[in-house]
């Protein structure tokens, strides 16, 4: 159980401080650390979800129920203690409770003018009551003020029996006339003496006293049930197109300051309300959606993505991306040729390509590519090849970024051949005559003889045939 407690101090008691509310904490009174951080946290909760004055947020920490009764209670007496001390919660299944009910002295216009100014007034509007308790916010909740004025149009018959002659009070005075003459008579107690600086100056007698207290009563409930707008036999109503049902006067509300009940961010409207000073018109207006706090970051193109341009909105977090930048990709190699043959290998060259990490050279091999070497620059050497031979070669270039291998998606090919095997060569010489023999050499077209007269003579061709020998005569 908690008291909230604006400004007194009592050595005996601890205190809590949530939200710009202050409690004195009633059960346990001696609480431990664990018990006081736990109660200060569920306070914590529950006086943020007041703050909103939204009843989807406060409707799940407190009961409406109490609440609204609680506050229809000491609204209608008019309890200065309700805006600063005495005021008691308790805490059960996960909701805070209003009550109980407690100090009610200083109440139905029983205080001097500069704690209560009459039964006119809302106990809220007071100086006292400014910037304390839970309900300067819950008042301002449509949702919370319809609570109770359904519970006081509920309640308005037992209400108003507590005031009317024969009702409530002058039952209580029939039935203990006794004990009242005695309380002034016996006791001594003087019915004219203000026992409490906060008091109103009392009337010489009781029969006046009791006289303002019933009537006071009388025209607080007459005021509430004329301000709050609720259609009961009082001197001037007003529906809800603003003209008297008694007097047929048209009322002119007279609007106080906007208040923003709902801050708008970038992605929901706001709402902004106020209300008539004398009627409780309620006036609602949105208020438009901030803009975006968007904040531009370049992300730039990889082998594997897309670049682009994220925009961020840095409040909510709402994002947007355009600018859209192609992936990077590995050039395609040009220029690839061959620069020397033999009969058992192949050399192959191309361009450099900018940036590239290296080359990979492939050979067809029954219809499929096969990787047959990978070099760090633009040459690439394969031996052990089959003499006369044809071959087709391809060239990719590939980039190495943190460990992965980006490749030119195309390539050029071309075709080349191994030369054909060394012939091996028997010459018998005859009279004015040579002859040349030699063995098949596999792939071979035809065969070219040449001839030189000296050792640094030239060779000069001398036949040319698909056999597998000549004989020069002369």
């Amino acid at each position: 159980m908690i008291e909230y407690e604006a400004v007194r101090v009592e050595e005996d008691k601890t205190y809590i401080v949530s939200n710009g509310f202050r409690f004195a904490l009633s059960e346990p009174e001696e609480p431990t650390e664990e018990q006081l951080n736990y109660i200060t946290e569920i306070l914590d909760e529950i006086t943020g979800a007041i703050k909103t004055k939204d009843i989807n947020e406060y409707g799940k920490y407190i009961d409406l129920e109490s609440f609204a009764k609680y506050y229809m209670l000491n609204e209608f007496y008019k309890t200065v203690d309700f805006s600063n001390s005495s005021v008691y919660y308790y805490y059960k299944d996960g909701k805070l409770y209003a009550g109980p009910a407690w100090d009610y002295d200083l109440s139905s216009g029983n205080a001097y003018a500069d704690y209560s100014a009459g039964y006119n007034q809302l106990s809220q509007s007071s100086a006292i009551n400014a910037n304390k308790q839970f309900y300067e916010d819950l008042y301002k909740s449509q949702d919370f003020l319809k609570i109770v004025w359904d519970y006081y149009v509920e309640y308005h018959d037992y209400i108003k029996q507590i005031y009317i002659p024969g009702g409530l009070i002058d039952t209580l005075v029939k039935d203990n006339a006794e004990v009242i003459k005695r309380n002034f008579t016996d006791a001594g107690w003087d019915v004219s003496y203000k026992y409490n600086i906060c008091m109103r100056n009392p009337d010489a007698t009781y029969e006046e006293n009791l006289d303002f207290y019933k009537n006071w009563l009388f025209e607080r409930d007459k005021w509430l049930l004329k301000f709050w707008r609720i259609q009961r036999n009082v001197d001037c109503y007003y529906n809800s197109e603003h003209v008297c049902e008694y007097c047929g006067a048209n009322h002119q509300h007279t609007f106080g300051s906007w208040e923003i009940t709902k801050e708008p961010t970038c992605t929901t409207e706001g709402i902004k309300t106020r209300n008539c000073t004398s009627c409780l018109e309620v006036e609602t207006q949105t208020i438009p959606k901030k803009e975006h706090n968007f904040i531009a970051t370049i992300v730039k193109p990889t082998y594997e993505v897309q670049g682009y341009t994220l925009h961020k909105c840095s409040v909510c977090g709402e994002e947007y991306k355009d600018n859209n930048t192609a992936k990077l990709v590995v050039p395609t190699v040009t220029g690839l040729k061959v620069a020397a043959t033999s009969a058992q290998a192949v050399k192959l060259t191309c361009n450099k390509v900018a940036g590239a990490t290296g080359y990979v050279f492939y050979r067809a091999s029954a219809g499929k590519w096969v990787r047959v070497g990978v070099s760090k620059t633009n040459s690439f050497y394969e031996g052990k090849l089959k003499s006369g031979t044809s071959y087709r070669y391809a060239v990719k270039a590939y980039k190495t970024v943190n460990g992965n291998n980006y490749y030119s998606s195309s390539y050029p090919t071309l075709w080349t051949s191994t030369n054909p095997a060394k012939v091996n060569l028997i010459v018998t010489s005859g009279s004015n005559m040579a002859t040349l023999k030699w063995g098949k050499t596999t792939s071979a077209t035809g065969y070219i003889a040449y001839m030189k007269t000296s050792a640094n003579g030239k060779w000069t061709r001398i036949a040319t045939t698909k056999k597998l020998s000549y004989t020069k005569k002369g």
